[in-house]
């Protein structure tokens, strides 16, 4: 069973989410939950970091599956698209991944649905220049945090949506524009001035976490 602390469940929206820090990750399964081809693979990435953040986001993402859908974990088959997206192999739903430091996050939905998380970290100055177009720059002052955590957070909301759409950063964040509630942290992100995606967002402890639904 789950540490219930780190599973948000919102019935109303049909989104669940995981989130779990490295150092915790022991404390929901004896060890972590990838395949066989899926350790081949990560253990030719160079870098250590990576490694571990890989093998930490398909345990989280393995384990919040199984809770939702009454599987093994240990059966659960996740495929990657060629535009870089995660998919469920035989089971249903739609799932997205993110990892930022120490922690991943992942969310399932029956909907097409994303999620970005990301640490509270200093940034380069003009960093909003590029998440946001000119109409938004009102949105700094609004959301009552200072130029840096604003940035990141606007930064999660877009990156969720647009891995939501499996576009990724391919399609430029000014074009994902944003109408939030700073009061329930939650609003509307329209792309190409069309395209409707409901957006959410939490404070975890030093880190924003976003998830973008249709």
């Amino acid at each position: 069973m789950l540490d219930r602390s780190a599973f948000i469940q919102n019935p109303e929206s049909g989104i669940y989410t995981m989130h779990v820090d490295a150092e915790l990750l022991s404390e929901f399964v004896p060890k972590p939950l990838v395949t066989h081809a899926e350790a081949e693979r990560i253990e030719q990435a160079r870098s250590q970091t990576r490694r571990k953040s890989f093998v930490l986001g398909r345990s989280v993402l393995r384990l919040l599956v199984a809770e939702i859908l009454g599987v093994d974990p240990q059966t659960i088959q996740v495929g990657v698209r060629p535009d870089g997206s995660l998919y469920l192999i035989d089971l249903p739903g739609s799932i997205s991944l993110s990892h930022s430091g120490n922690s991943a996050a992942a969310v399932f939905s029956e909907r097409s649905v994303g999620i970005d998380i990301e640490e509270v970290k200093p940034r380069r100055d003009d960093l909003y220049t590029y998440v946001l177009h000119r109409d938004e720059y009102d949105l700094l002052s609004d959301s009552g945090l200072e130029n840096n955590e604003a940035t990141i957070l606007f930064w999660t909301l877009k990156e969720a949506v647009l891995k939501g759409r499996r576009s990724g950063l391919r399609h430029s964040p000014k074009d994902v524009r944003l109408d939030i509630d700073f009061d329930s942290r939650k609003g509307l992100a329209v792309v190409g001035g069309e395209e409707e995606w409901t957006v959410v967002y939490e404070r975890l402890s030093d880190k924003f976490q976003s998830i973008a639904f249709r």
